[in-house]
């Protein structure tokens, strides 16, 4: 008897550890043929956490020995991309954002603590030795690992995935800080200059 994947966003444990699973990979097809930045926009407790998690197994190119396993009783399967295991996965989660002090400075650290988290999650899975340098802002950081990777003209592209991007502005307005709100997002705010970085690159 199957598992009912309640709190679980793992694509990989819920297929291998027979959990029930819904088959949303005839998506992926879609978004390949919409742009290169996609946003998908859903309510809370809609899947997109496991969305993207099934993503990044099926873009990453160190996940290949993997893919009849996980995707074997899927659409994609019988209907794969040009871009399968095609790229290296770089990927955020902004879900633990919305528990910072309130001030700006606690709100630039701990942005700055998961890219540099990320980062190194990064280097540790393909393997690659990198320095991060945790004293700038949070565009600075990115740009400077960005440069990196340029640096060692991989094989393969870069594929971001950001989950949880609008956590932590959303508890900010919640909390009715409109000045913040304004000063982060707006002109040269450090998430703004964040995602302009990517842009870029």
């Amino acid at each position: 008897m199957k598992k009912i994947p309640y709190g679980e966003s793992d694509f990989k444990k819920i297929i291998l550890e027979d959990y029930y699973y819904v088959d949303k990979t005839m998506y992926l097809e879609k978004l390949e043929e919409v742009s290169s930045k996609v946003v998908y926009l859903r309510p809370r407790r809609f899947g997109k956490t496991l969305f993207t998690s099934m993503m990044g197994y099926y873009y990453d190119v160190n996940s290949s020995n993997l893919y009849d396993d996980l995707f074997k009783n899927t659409y994609v399967y019988n209907h794969p991309t040009k871009n399968k295991n095609n790229y290296y996965i770089l990927k955020f989660d902004f879900s633990g954002m919305s528990n910072y002090d309130g001030s700006l400075e606690d709100l630039i650290h701990k942005f700055n603590m998961i890219l540099c988290v990320s980062i190194n999650n990064f280097l540790d899975y393909y393997d690659l030795k990198y320095e991060i340098k945790d004293d700038l802002s949070p565009a600075e950081v990115l740009m400077c690992f960005l440069s990196f990777c340029k640096s060692l003209k991989l094989e393969k592209k870069l594929y971001i995935i950001i989950d949880e991007y609008d956590n932590f502005t959303n508890s900010i307005l919640s909390s009715n800080n409109m000045e913040m709100f304004q000063y982060i997002l707006g002109k040269n705010g450090f998430v703004k200059d964040f995602y302009a970085k990517i842009k870029e690159y």
